[in-house]
């Protein structure tokens, strides 16, 4: 069962976890306006520290490099206090986005500076986000250690607030050790009593929550109930959607773990309701709702919940989420007898849980596929016989013991075989005087199960080549899959950051032709970026485009950036639904939009109701026509298109020629371009 057990994740997080991850309407901009008016480089490193902070969770790039820029600034004016904090924000970048290895490297490089300058509260940062390190990384011993080295020097510094938060995070890793309960409840117990009497809220129903999931593990129901309820009255108070959405979705699992289904799914709800910031959380509470809907036998419904809970893990790229909404779903489609769409589901979790060294999902992965296996071949039996088996196990062994069990068993059987392999060396001779005169036709019939076992184990060889094989080309088409639409997301997001960097520039150029050009550029990167977008959105795997909805929100985009000292024109569409591939459509999608900048910047000066028409369809010869029109003043008697020194038309015309495709032009009234591609294949 998925649950939300609050850690103060990082000084990165001010007060209590994520919470503060959400971004201030505005601030950003007058950080940004603050930075291109400072005069000395001293202002800059501190304004550049600030904006990394401002962008960490919604842009973890663009904060990493206002933290670079952040740091070289404080090294070029010999600021070692400044360099050490800064390397610390440039740590909480890679944080973010799960490179543990690089932050940790930098989190050390950082305490190499902090700690001789005896600047505790920073050096007491630092050796906190170690510690969450460690502890996402399963290494609880090394992680308590820096969580107590880091709480000394916050108490060096004597800041209570950071102090509270480290007794938070050194009661969860005790939490976690196992054996420890007592020592989590006290250090949970004092981070709240401190956190009431520093009115931090946040971090009080932190560690309230925390306490009430250690009484749920203990299955003390009624005491653990108590303390969710408190948690939740405690951020109702401090409106912290994001604390009190993490709590809404504990209380549900309670009850998923008591059967009170419908209990439960209210709560998930609830959960959902005030979550549109933390897509991890987001994902815990659709996945919770998957769990009770399954439960409750509703599977189409729990399908739906897991699958939306799967796209958002994916988005994230969390392994071990990703491969438990894996199995959920091929769990459900095996159990609904649509065994070819449960297989891809259930190969990809066993080749993330073998990715992951995780035993557990190792184990579930390979009991799902063999049912499924077993049920595709219509040996119903078998199947029913090892769901009931591997049942039996499930309820016997939990998760945490998975492993010493695992070892003990293999233990047994070696032993067992050992005593048979005994047993049989003394029945053999003891029978072998009793047999001697059926020699000969024992011989006969070992010889004849001596073949059929060789054929038979011929048969079975290339029954395990064929699955391996089978496996291996899953495992290598769901990589693919990963890295396509790895690919697209990065380029969607470099896109979305020149095109931030543009944007910024052109605030500050100094006449009206440099903005025009840097908005014509923006523009014609957000013309692939939306293309991106798409792809992305899309399901693995996707190549294709389709054109009418692609166009409609390009054009609804080139609409917002008409200047406002006049009507905005009117954009009258009909386009067919038609599939194109990528780079096709990015051309045609660039040639749209140099269409439409050329008329809002030349055709409608003065003109009262500005129009454009745009017509996409296919023809009866299988080639695309496009049809633009305008109804301003059309362009000068004489006026040498094919000739001409704009950018835009000689784009237009290369991009044309890429595409196969031939161009007519007219004008008088207005602009007319008629376009046929006859290098765009049919494609859907």
């Amino acid at each position: 069962m998925k649950r939300i057990l609050s850690t103060l994740t990082l000084a990165v997080i001010g007060l209590a976890s994520a919470a503060s991850a959400q971004p201030q309407a505005g601030k950003a901009d007058s950080l940004e306006n603050l930075l291109m008016l400072a005069n000395t480089d001293q202002e800059k490193a501190n304004l550049l520290d600030d904006l990394a902070w401002e962008y960490l969770y919604t842009d973890p790039l663009r904060a990493r490099v206002y933290a670079d820029s952040s740091q070289q600034l404080f090294t070029k004016i010999e600021d070692e206090a400044g360099r050490g904090k800064a390397l610390v924000t440039l740590a909480n970048t890679f944080v973010v986005v799960q490179k543990y290895d690089t932050a940790a490297s930098l989190y050390r490089k950082a305490l190499e500076i902090l700690e001789p300058i005896e600047e505790w509260q920073k050096a007491g940062a630092a050796y906190n986000n170690l510690g969450i390190i460690s502890g996402e990384l399963g290494n609880y011993e090394e992680a308590k250690n820096y969580y107590i080295r880091g709480l000394e020097f916050r108490k060096r510094a004597k800041d209570s607030t950071s102090v509270a938060q480290s007794l938070l995070n050194l009661g969860t890793v005790y939490h976690h050790t196992g054996g420890e309960q007592e020592l989590a409840i006290a250090y949970w117990t004092e981070a709240a009593e401190l956190a009431r009497q520093l009115d931090l809220p946040d971090l009080e129903g932190a560690a309230v929550n925390n306490i009430g999931w250690l009484y749920m593990e203990k299955k003390e129901a009624k005491l653990s109930q108590s303390y969710f309820m408190k948690a939740v009255q405690i951020f109702k108070e401090s409106n912290n959607q994001f604390r009190l959405s993490g709590a809404y979705n504990n209380i549900g699992s309670s009850y998923i773990e008591l059967h009170h289904i419908d209990s439960a799914v209210f709560f998930f709800k609830k959960s959902l309701e005030g979550n549109d910031f933390n897509d991890l959380a987001k994902s815990y509470s659709l996945h919770g709702l998957g769990n009770a809907y399954y439960l409750r036998g509703e599977n189409e419904l729990a399908l739906k919940y897991y699958k939306e809970a799967l796209n958002l893990e994916n988005e994230l790229g969390v392994k071990n989420e990703i491969t438990n909404s894996l199995l959920s779903i091929g769990n459900i489609l095996t159990e609904l007898g649509r065994l070819g769409e449960a297989h891809p589901y259930l190969v990809r979790a066993r080749v993330l849980a073998d990715s992951t060294g995780d035993l557990w999902h190792q184990s579930q992965a390979a009991k799902f596929l063999l049912l499924s296996e077993l049920r595709s071949n219509g040996q119903l039996e078998k199947a029913a016989m090892v769901e009931k088996m591997a049942e039996t196990r499930d309820s016997l062994f939990s998760r945490e013991k998975f492993r010493a069990i695992a070892e003990i068993e293999a233990q047994y059987q070696v032993k067992q075989e050992k005593a048979e392999k005994k047993a049989l060396q003394v029945e053999a001779a003891l029978q072998e005087s009793r047999v001697q005169r059926q020699k000969f036709a024992i011989i006969g019939i070992s010889a004849g199960m001596l073949f059929v076992l060789g054929f038979l184990f011929l048969l079975y060889r290339q029954y395990t080549l064929r699955v391996k094989q089978n496996l291996q080309l899953a495992a290598k088409n769901a990589q693919i899959h990963l890295l396509n639409r790895e690919l697209s997301h990065r380029v969607k997001n470099n896109l979305q950051f020149v095109s931030s960097l543009l944007e910024m520039q052109g605030r500050r150029a100094g006449s009206e032709d440099a903005r025009a050009a840097l908005q014509e550029s923006e523009n014609r990167l957000q013309a692939m970026a939306l293309l991106h977008r798409r792809l992305y959105q899309q399901e693995e795997g996707a190549t294709t485009v389709e054109l009418g909805s692609y166009l409609e929100e390009l054009c609804g985009y080139l609409e917002s950036t008409y200047p406002a000292d006049g009507p905005p024109p009117e954009i009258h569409t009909e386009i067919e639904p038609i599939q194109a591939d990528a780079e096709q459509a990015g051309r045609l999608g660039l040639i749209v939009n140099e269409l439409l900048t050329n008329s809002f910047k030349h055709a409608f000066h003065e003109v009262e109701q500005p129009e454009v028409f745009l017509g996409l369809r296919r023809t009866e010869d299988g080639y695309i026509r496009l049809s633009y029109r305008d109804n301003g003043k059309g362009m000068p008697v004489g006026y040498d298109v094919q000739n001409s020194r704009s950018l835009g038309l000689k784009l237009i015309h290369t991009l044309s020629r890429q595409l196969s495709g031939s161009v007519e032009v007219s004008s008088q009234p207005g602009a007319r371009y008629e376009f046929e591609f006859r290098g765009m294949k049919k494609t859907g």
